[in-house]
């Protein structure tokens, strides 16, 4: 069958898929019933500073960052009226070229995020056609990306933890919000400085830029503007019943996505 390819929308594949988020086991029915918290972004920052956990704190939350290598910085200084310039030559300690940038929001406001864990359809594969059907299952690199990440977030609170899968219920209470942004977090990488610098000239808030460091965690946020002192709130996401529902990683692992009519382009 001859496809007019004009006729398709395409659809980024990224943004075909599941929301899932860990949550610690005394909080379990608040997340299943829509209840989150929002902790400031400087809650994530004093995670890693007091506790040194690069899985879920991140010293840099809020900011692009960026860590290059330089034997030396030059500065020119330019004279307008006079027309001529000057260029001064700084010399870097080779045991210490390691040089750290951070650009910072422009902002004194007070964010606060909740994460969730998007397993797009690149996480899926193809495994079986049937009746105009494709039918995809998790990959086994996902879910064990999933499994280290709830041991981490055990270990770091030293309760055990659950996994809750959220319905459309979810998506309808976020488009249904006026307070609320939501986006999925764009992962750089922090040794490329034009990468860092193309970001930062972005409009995309740098709440959603996270380094590629974070990249197993497939991130997708929730914001909001917190008080001035608040270290977070619990925002209800008021649904006639549960936004999620809860899955061991077993029963994840049985979870399908199946595509009708899927037309494949060269």
């Amino acid at each position: 069958m001859k496809v007019d390819k004009s006729e398709l929308k395409i659809v980024d594949s990224r943004k075909i898929g599941l929301v899932i988020k860990v949550v610690e086991e005394e909080y379990l029915q608040d997340a299943l019933s829509g209840k989150l918290f929002f902790g400031s972004l400087g809650t994530y920052r004093d995670v890693e500073n007091d506790k040194g956990d690069k899985v879920i704190g991140d010293m840099n939350e809020g900011q692009l960052f960026s860590r290059f290598k330089a034997s030396k910085t030059i500065i020119k200084l330019i004279n307008c009226r006079k027309n001529d310039s000057m260029i001064i030559e700084i010399p870097m300690d080779m045991q210490k070229e390691n040089v750290t940038h951070r650009f910072k929001m422009n902002t004194d406001k007070n964010i606060g995020i909740c994460s969730f864990t998007y397993l797009s359809l690149d996480d899926f594969k193809e495994y079986r056609y049937e009746n105009d059907r494709t039918y995809f299952e998790l990959r086994q690199s996902a879910m064990d990306d999933i499994d280290q990440f709830v041991k981490a977030k055990e270990k770091l609170t030293g309760h055990k933890c659950k996994i809750v899968v959220f319905k459309n219920e979810f998506w309808d209470c976020l488009h249904k919000s006026s307070n609320l942004d939501f986006d999925f977090v764009e992962y750089y990488d922090s040794k490329n400085p034009e990468e860092v610098i193309k970001l930062e000239n972005r409009k995309k808030p740098m709440y959603f830029c996270k380094s590629n460091n974070y990249k197993s965690q497939r991130e997708f946020r929730v914001a909001k503007e917190l008080g001035k002192e608040s270290k977070g709130e619990i925002v209800n996401f008021k649904s006639k019943e549960n936004i999620g529902i809860q899955v061991t990683l077993p029963e994840l692992k049985k979870y399908v996505l199946i595509a009708e009519g899927l037309v494949k382009l060269d």
